[in-house]
This record gives C-alpha cells, sequence and structure tokens, in this order.
C-alpha cells in the first residue's frame, strides 16, 4: 500500500495479467523513473524492506511502523 500511495502506481506491472502475476512471483518492481525522483531514500529504503522477496528476511509491520521513515513523517 505504501508502494502505491507513494507513486500512484502498483508495485508489480505488466502489459497484462500474465506478465504482472510473473513479476509478483519474481519479486520485480521497480524505484525508478519521474515518479520516484522526489521520494525520499528513507522512503524507498523502507519500501525494500517491505517488498524483500523473501517472507523470512521482511520487514514486519511492527517493524516497518518503528523504522526511522515513519519517524520522521511526525515532525
Amino acid at each position: 500500500m505504501l508502494y502505491i500511495l507513494l507513486s500512484g502506481l502498483p508495485p508489480f506491472n505488466g502489459r497484462e495479467d500474465e506478465e504482472i502475476m510473473e513479476n509478483v512471483k519474481i519479486g520485480k518492481y521497480s524505484l525508478s523513473g519521474v515518479r520516484w525522483d522526489a521520494i525520499s531514500s528513507e522512503a524507498k529504503a523502507l519500501i525494500e524492506k517491505m517488498l524483500t522477496f523473501d517472507y523470512k528476511d521482511r520487514i514486519s509491520a511492527r517493524e516497518a511502523l518503528a523504522d526511522s521513515w515513519f519517524k520522521n513523517a511526525e515532525h
């Protein structure tokens, strides 16, 4: 959801449903392009932690909410 809120697009895209599902299966997404130029490196780092392919290495919701990006957003 954070990816969508910041960019206005879903993280996994493609021309057809099959291509989208393949990108989901392999964890292929991008944080580059004009939409991402104005997004902070802290926000991008958090999204990368949230979209880590291996669930064992992925950040938990509790850890995400404790991330520095959220802490700095409060000010």
